[in-house]
């Protein structure tokens, strides 16, 4: 089951994606044809930093991942 809904979450996210750059590439390639280089840097810079900020503030967001990942025997054994 899992693999079914990775592998659909793969699928159709390489449906979405598509598109979405190729309009983003026309959409930078109407306003200046020399800087669609610039703006896929900058597209792939911010999506860098929003996943970085988010890995870095996923332990004040999810409470759970520093108390299992310090007292995982102790957890283990209230089971």
């Amino acid at each position: 089951t899992f693999a079914l809904i990775v592998a659909g979450i793969g699928v159709t996210s390489g449906i979405a994606y598509s598109p979405w750059m190729a309009g983003l590439t026309e959409t930078v390639e109407r306003r200046n044809p020399a800087a669609t280089a610039t703006g896929l840097a900058v597209w792939g810079w911010i999506l860098r930093v929003v996943v970085a900020v988010s890995a870095a503030f996923l332990p004040v967001v999810v409470a759970s991942v520093t108390p299992i990942a310090e007292h995982g025997n102790e957890v283990r054994s209230a089971q």
